[in-house]
């Protein structure tokens, strides 16, 4: 009898599952999960080559890098993952292209951790179409295959094409979201291309589509950074407002009134935003909206060099007297220019 208890006995702890839970709920982890590996328990190798990279020395790194190998072998995804993340932590160009060739199979198998590695890697080596290629997959659902088959289909007939563009975009595709507020644009339906900039999106959205507008435009390619940048604005983000307004003050006046408009700190009390603007209209010869904002700044500051900017546009107005008016109050605070402008007028 006690043989027979001997035999069942050895054999249970020989068995590759038995040997794979004691070392999963034992503190002898290693002796255990080695014995199961080796045996060819797949989840051994794995928990091995977990327990020997979280030991982080070399010798242990070495030991985890051959067992997700071995995995890496079998076509073990979990396992080529966490290999290619130990490649790209080292300083090695060679295991840098290792790590990217691991990525880029498991992102072909939609693996979307690995698609935003490949993503984190082509921003830090400037490769912004890649960049911009793997957000596109990044955001597809390859159960909606077919919709972008027939967009890939359809690409020459604009009317097909935009059916299936709005498919996309009610799957939650970014991209054919862009997409459609562009054509709706250009077509002068100003409502569905607002309603398509302003729909919400994630957090997680919101930062892929402020990396994408900064992708184009690092490629030169403005028209696509600016619709970007312009889907990222209406979300409320301040840096894509802010590239607007610089952008547009340089060519195009109105938008960046428009856009000068929706930042957020231009409200009442915020004095360089209520400058930014006064200085538009001065600059685009408003004079009259640009002297009500310059008195704003001289109640709000009570800096009597403002008065100079008051007389200045009053002048351009050709309001003199009150230019005077404005000229005289400068000079009484001893503000520099005030006698010289003053001058000016009544010569």
């Amino acid at each position: 009898m006690r043989k027979s208890y001997t035999y069942i006995f050895t054999v249970s702890f020989s068995n590759q599952k038995v040997q794979y839970n004691l070392g999963k709920y034992t503190t002898f982890q290693e002796y255990w999960y080695e014995k199961s590996a080796y045996q060819g328990n797949i989840d051994a190798m794995l928990a091995l080559g977990k327990y020997y990279e979280l030991k982080a020395d070399s010798l242990s790194m070495d030991k985890a890098i051959y067992w997700y190998q071995k995995l890496v072998d079998m076509d073990n995804s979990e396992a080529m993952f966490a290999l290619a993340k130990i490649y790209e932590a080292k300083n090695d160009s060679n295991l840098l292209e290792q790590a990217i060739t691991l990525h880029i199979k498991l992102a072909n198998q939609d693996n979307k951790e690995a698609i935003k590695s490949l993503i984190s890697i082509d921003k830090k080596k400037n490769q912004y179409k890649n960049v911009i290629f793997w957000y596109q997959k990044l955001v597809r659902d390859e159960r909606n295959n077919e919709i972008y088959e027939n967009i890939k289909k359809y690409n020459n007939d604009v009317d097909n094409k935009i059916v299936w563009l709005i498919k996309a975009e009610e799957k939650g595709d970014i991209f054919a979201q862009i997409n459609l507020a562009s054509y709706y644009e250009i077509k002068g339906n100003e409502k569905k291309a607002f309603d398509l900039y302003k729909k919400p999106v994630n957090e997680q959205y919101a930062q892929y589509i402020i990396d994408i507008a900064k992708s184009y435009y690092s490629l030169k390619d403005i028209s696509n950074a600016l619709l970007w940048y312009k889907k990222s604005a209406h979300l409320g983000n301040i840096e894509s407002i802010d590239f607007l307004i610089n952008f547009y003050l340089k060519n195009n006046s109105t938008k960046a009134l428009y856009w000068i408009k929706q930042h957020p700190k231009n409200d009442n009390e915020d004095i360089s935003y209520i400058k930014k603007l006064a200085n538009f209209h001065e600059e685009n010869k408003s004079y009259y909206e640009a002297t009500l904002l310059y008195k704003k700044l001289f109640r709000l500051t009570k800096d009597y060099n403002y008065a100079i900017n008051i007389g200045d546009m009053v002048y351009y107005d050709n309001r003199i007297d009150e230019a005077k008016y404005w000229y005289k109050i400068a000079l009484s605070h001893n503000i520099d220019l005030a006698e010289e402008k003053l001058f000016r007028i009544e010569r």
